[in-house]
């Protein structure tokens, strides 16, 4: 048995029974980050077969599902429109400072996880909250 999938699964299901039974802005932020977490976690071990991700990177910027919950909702728009940039300049920083060991492969890969899953769970934690 694989005990590691049986936990992110039991994981997974007390997030979704906690976001059913407590409809709060700020659990439902915490809980998705958690979900946001777990995902990633098998995103980056999926693509660390092909290139080497930027894993630092990609767990902090599951953060932002749950700072969304807590900014006014009018500096909403700036903040997700300033995260794309702001992150694109981290990652060629990350490319600059490890003198060309970290690839572009491997920047092309950690932003895709980025954009494909954590903007989908903000984007996901606005609507249900």
């Amino acid at each position: 048995m694989d005990w590691k999938r049986i936990i992110s699964g039991l994981i997974l299901l007390v997030a979704v029974l906690i976001i059913l039974l407590i409809p709060s802005k700020f659990v439902i932020g915490l809980v998705l980050t958690l979900i946001t977490i777990v995902a990633m976690n098998e995103y980056l071990k999926a693509i660390s077969k092909i290139c080497k991700p930027i894993k630092w990177l990609a767990y902090l910027s599951c953060i932002i599902v749950a700072i969304i919950n807590y900014i006014p909702e009018q500096y909403l728009l700036s903040v997700v429109m300033f995260s794309i940039p702001f992150l694109l300049l981290i990652l060629f920083a990350q490319v600059i400072a490890t003198d060309m060991k970290t690839s572009f492969k491997d920047l092309a890969y950690t932003l895709l996880g980025i954009c494909y899953i954590t903007l989908f769970m903000t984007f996901l934690s606005l609507i249900i909250g």
